[in-house]
């Protein structure tokens, strides 16, 4: 199930409403060609996995990419914990991709002290139950790319199965809940994860509001 651009943007409204409300943390961000994309940073609680890969190597709401510090201190970061040992400080960009016309999710994970993980660390940071899929897909599952927007490498969720997935889930093309169902689906693989107040009834005009905040434009 794929969806337009035009589509995306109004899930990213119904996404940041619905941060806002909730204190969740997802930023607006604008891109230097004027795309907007959805942002956010905590710290994530994760477990190394002893498998295959061990031991290998603004004001307004609307953030500019330059303003997105690899260096930023994480001590007011929320912690996302998923059962885990370690602490990782996870910055992750949901961007449209127009050539598989999905959503698609990049992230860095860096450990404390700022040292941005490999691939092969990041492989062994995802959940115990996703490890199987990883050692068959892995170059088709995780890769590292280069982001868009910024042109360095990020991460990346591979959207070749998102359609699929979302058809799957029955989630209509045409619903606000499109990208927050996909984030729902995908998040627990890198240690993100989604309140079920998401997908909650507001009183009416309250997403409304929170949507409209959002909409901001830093100045030219």
């Amino acid at each position: 199930m794929e969806i337009s651009c035009e589509q995306f943007q109004r899930c990213l409204d119904y996404l940041f409403a619905y941060s806002n409300r909730l204190g969740d943390g997802w930023q607006k961000c604008l891109s230097g060609r004027s795309e907007v994309h959805a942002v956010k940073e905590c710290l994530v609680q994760v477990t190394a996995n002893a498998g295959p890969y061990s031991g290998a190597s603004g004001d307004d709401g609307l953030l500019e990419d330059s303003e997105l510090s690899d260096e930023d201190d994480s001590s007011s970061l929320p912690v996302v914990s998923t059962s885990a040992t370690d602490t990782r400080r996870c910055v992750y960009h949901v961007v449209y991709s127009p050539s598989y016309r999905v959503p698609v999710l990049y992230f860095n994970m860096y450990s404390l002290d700022g040292k941005l993980l490999s691939l092969e660390e990041v492989w062994n940071a995802v959940p115990e139950h996703f490890q199987a899929r990883l050692r068959d897909e892995r170059w088709t599952f995780i890769t590292q790319q280069e982001h868009p927007y910024l042109g360095r490498p990020f991460f990346q969720l591979h959207p070749c199965k998102t359609a699929s997935l979302m058809e799957s889930l029955q989630c209509s093309s045409s619903s606000n809940h499109y990208v927050c169902a996909w984030l729902s689906a995908i998040g627990a693989v890198v240690g993100l994860s989604l309140s079920p107040s998401y997908f909650m009834p507001v009183r009416d005009g309250a997403a409304g509001a929170h949507g409209a905040e959002s909409e901001q434009r830093n100045p030219p």
